[in-house]
């Protein structure tokens, strides 16, 4: 028996005999195992990264495909992201048309923005119809005059709209209350057998319907027509009245306007223009009437609530919406 010193009896330690040359044959090996483990390592990092270059390529290439992509499953649903289950429920807010006089060009350019847009949710925001005929204030002798026209034209729109599809909500404006006040001023007698909801046959046609001064939520948000103010800083007003997201009408203004609170929440008050042709409406100053913009507003609510708002104004006659430019 020997014992190795030195550098060779640290690796080593206590050898015999012919147990020595296999030793030395094993680190040998060891060494020459080492040196391919090295070059197996070394290319499989290139090999790695290749895989992980790949990898992002595919994934760009996932982000860059359209991510809202319907079929006849998922109408109405829209994927946040490629890498997420979670799908959206489109809304679709139709802001003051005060039909019949109304901006066709631009009520078409809606109607076609819509149906592409594919809504899950209709929501008229009120004065949808005028009710000039029944209105207390003075009449222009040249204006059409007539109610039976106005409600026609009134069921018209609303028949369109209901043809793009989606669930229907009805909210009831100051133009629609025309009619109720009317009534109780110069025919009470007439008063519980004419009603706005029978008249415009929203039951019968699949809205639903929310008066005049109420509201409605779908998800966190709440819609109603107004809370009693007007001009630009309705939205925020109204934000404040129900400390919450909300949604409203009657301004012919767009605006979203969004402010923070100290337990951390963020609420948001918005509205959304109109559809109404100022040529045809009399009742407010050319001033006043300069600053009302021409749109609409979509919205996406998620399953837990949150909607998410966006206002689309129309500009001579052109709207964007999804990344699509629409021309009436």
């Amino acid at each position: 028996m020997s014992i190795r010193k030195g550098k060779d009896s640290t690796k080593l330690g206590l050898v015999t005999g012919g147990s020595a040359k296999r030793a030395l044959a094993r680190d040998g090996s060891c060494k020459r195992g080492r040196e391919r483990s090295r070059l197996d390592i070394g290319s499989g990092v290139a090999k790695g990264k290749a895989q992980t270059a790949s990898a992002i390529r595919g994934r760009v290439l996932a982000d860059a495909k359209p991510r809202n992509v319907r079929d006849g499953s998922t109408r109405g649903l829209a994927k946040t992201s490629s890498r997420s289950d979670v799908v959206l429920e489109r809304i679709l807010f139709v802001p003051d048309c005060h039909r019949p006089y109304h901006d066709e060009r631009a009520w078409q350019l809606v109607l076609a923005a819509a149906r592409s847009f594919r809504p899950d949710h209709i929501v008229v925001l009120g004065d949808f119809g005028d009710f000039y005929s029944v209105s207390s204030h003075d009449k222009n002798p040249n204006r059409r005059n007539n109610l039976e026209y106005e409600i026609t034209s009134i069921i018209d729109g609303l028949a369109e709209l209901a043809a793009i599809g989606g669930e229907l909500h009805f909210v009831s404006g100051n133009h629609e209350d025309r009619l109720e006040r009317y009534l109780m001023q110069k025919s009470p007698e007439l008063y519980n057998l004419v009603r706005i909801r029978e008249l415009l046959r929203l039951d019968d046609t699949g809205w639903k319907y929310t008066p005049y001064r109420c509201h409605f939520k779908l998800g966190h948000l709440y819609v109603t027509h107004e809370c009693g103010n007007a001009g630009p800083m309705a939205s925020s007003k109204a934000r404040d009245t129900f400390q919450g997201n909300v949604v409203i009408g009657h301004t012919h203004r767009m605006a979203m306007n969004y402010q923070g609170n100290a337990r951390g929440e963020a609420h948001v008050g918005a509205m959304f223009g109109w559809l109404g042709d100022v040529e045809q409406i009399d009742y407010a100053h050319s001033v006043q009437s300069a600053q009302w913009q021409l749109g609409f507003g979509i919205g996406h609510k998620e399953p837990n609530g949150t909607v998410h708002l966006q206002a689309i104004p129309i500009v001579d006659y052109k709207c964007v919406l999804g990344g699509v430019l629409y021309r009436g």
